[in-house]
This record gives C-alpha cells, sequence and structure tokens, in this order.
C-alpha cells in the first residue's frame, strides 16, 4: 500500500513539475485556413448571370475558400495546467477573383481580404512525463479587424475601393506537442474560428455584403517556455 501511495506521488510530482517547468511560455505557428464567404461569393454568381446575359462568358470564378495564417501566442501559469494570455493572429484569404469575355467586352473583379485578431484567452492541457508528448486545448475570444480590397474593370469603368471593419472573434484549438529539448516543443494545431464581423465600410457608405472570416485552422509551430 505505502509503494503505491509513494508512485502516486512521485507521478502526481511529474505532473506538476511539467506544468510549472515554464512559467511563462511563447508560441508562433501558422498553416492553411478555410473562411465562410458565402455572402461575399454569391456577388460572383450574380455576375455571372449578368455576363451569360450580354454574351460574354466566364473564364475566371475563383471564389473565397482558402486562407492561410500566422499567429503568436503568450502564456503565463496562474493556476496548475492553466495558463491563461493572448492570440494574435493574421489571416489572409486567398483572393476572389472573377473575369468574364466575350461580344468585343469584359468584366472583372478581383477582392483582397485579411483579418487580424487579438484575442485574449485560457490554455489548460496535459504533458505526458518522460515521453516527450503534450496535449493542449484553448479558447480565445476578442476583437478582429478585417480590410477587404476590391478592384473592379469593365470595358467602360475602372474603380477600386477598400472596405474596413471589426467585430468580436473566437477561437477553439488542441494542440499536441513534442519536446525534443526542455522547454522547446513542436507543435501540430487545429482549430476552429468563429469570426462573422458583418458589414465592412469603405468611409462613407456599407458594403452590401456581410463578411464572414469562419472556419478551420490547421498548421504547426513552436512553443518556447521560461
Amino acid at each position: 500500500m505505502n509503494k503505491r501511495f509513494a508512485l502516486a506521488g512521485m507521478l502526481g510530482l511529474a505532473l506538476a513539475s511539467s506544468a510549472h517547468a515554464d512559467l511563462i511560455k511563447v508560441a508562433v505557428n501558422g498553416g492553411f485556413a478555410t473562411v465562410d464567404m458565402k455572402d461575399v461569393n454569391a456577388v460572383t454568381d450574380r455576375f455571372a448571370e449578368q455576363d451569360k446575359t450580354a454574351g460574354r462568358d466566364t473564364k475566371r470564378n475563383n471564389k473565397f475558400g482558402s486562407a492561410y495564417f500566422v499567429a503568436a501566442e503568450a502564456g503565463i501559469s496562474l493556476l496548475p495546467f492553466i495558463e491563461v494570455g493572448p492570440r494574435i493572429e493574421f489571416l489572409k484569404a486567398t483572393p476572389l477573383e472573377y473575369l468574364a469575355e466575350g461580344s468585343g467586352s469584359f468584366q472583372a473583379l478581383n477582392i483582397d481580404a485579411t483579418l487580424t485578431s487579438f484575442m485574449p484567452g485560457f490554455t489548460t492541457g496535459l504533458d505526458l512525463p518522460l515521453t516527450g508528448l503534450g496535449f493542449q486545448v484553448a479558447g480565445y475570444a476578442g476583437h478582429g479587424y478585417a480590410v477587404a480590397n476590391s478592384t473592379y474593370a469593365s470595358t467602360t469603368s475602372k474603380s477600386a475601393q477598400q472596405f474596413t471593419g471589426g467585430g468580436f472573434v473566437s477561437q477553439l484549438q488542441a494542440k499536441l506537442k513534442y519536446s525534443l529539448l526542455p522547454l522547446v516543443s513542436f507543435d501540430l494545431m487545429a482549430g476552429m474560428r468563429f469570426a462573422a464581423v458583418g458589414v465592412l465600410s469603405d468611409g462613407s457608405k456599407p458594403s452590401t455584403q456581410s463578411w464572414d472570416f469562419s472556419g478551420i485552422n490547421a498548421g504547426g509551430g513552436l512553443t518556447v517556455g521560461f
């Protein structure tokens, strides 16, 4: 019985030690993402209908869907197995591109969109002693600032606009960690982003579409403890 208590105590100390060996953590990560832009993507469907009626053929219709992201995180251990700290993320969507030509005329639309988010949050997890493996889950919530640059051109006109705005964003994510060196881990991560920022504005009038950067993140990174 005493041996069992001693073994349980040693295991508990090992777990506590792994949780508190680094009171401050800094992480960087990046990878691929998706965005849910149904309302904005519908614009090219309307263009395609107009162009078909006008006798133009759609040559290119690349809608919003994929993206990439880079992010930085910081965490401070306040309680056993619980860290608090912010996540700053920059996400850039693969541009929307539309082009139709025919009957001596053309119509083209290009939109670039980015989202920069600052989200305080918390992290909890468990390191497995003697394996180098660890698992973390985290939740973040904060503010996201969106920028969309739109360029439109046709046979008779050309214009450019920039729309900006922001709103509430949040994210849930999980990490699988592997430590090759003390206080340094390589991470695989996946997460779900909730970022329906809504209508943007060009400074004088709102956009007619609602912008939704919600989607999935998947990638890898590096965490360093101090």
